[in-house]
């Protein structure tokens, strides 16, 4: 998964990209009958969402780090 993550890195990663498409999919599932499958899902991609922006902001805060 790091091999993944490093290549995302040096590629050009397009986080607004990504995060639309979350945006996209979490709007998706809640067009769905409300279940317990359905908030999981909806929890899960919310963490998902917060995991890559933290992510995302730490490494640019790395980067900006002169030490």
């Amino acid at each position: 998964m790091n091999g993944m993550a490093e290549n995302m890195e040096h590629e050009g990663f397009d986080l607004p990209f990504l995060l639309k498409e979350i945006d996209i999919l979490a709007d998706e599932l809640s067009k769905l009958p409300p279940s317990m499958d359905r908030t999981a899902l909806e929890l899960r991609l919310a963490q998902m969402r917060q995991i890559v922006e933290l992510r995302h902001t730490r490494r640019g805060m790395k980067n900006l780090d002169p030490n």
